[in-house]
């Protein structure tokens, strides 16, 4: 699966205004810091459980 840039944008978004590093925010999803970097680099398609670690992290505190 491929996040669109609008969930781009809204995952770096919420890491700023979290103020929390790639770092933290790769174990608080339960991703590897690397995995995170190709993501919100928009580089290729991810796994689908990452996907919606991601998404679930997005959405939580709504």
């Amino acid at each position: 699966m491929k996040l669109t840039q609008e969930q781009l944008i809204a995952i770096r978004k919420k890491k700023g205004l979290l103020n929390i590093s790639s770092l933290e925010l790769s174990k608080k999803v339960g991703i590897s810091r690397e995995t995170l970097r190709f993501v919100l680099r928009g580089k290729d398609n991810v796994q689908t459980r990452t996907y919606n670690k991601l998404i679930n992290w997005l959405i939580e505190d709504i």
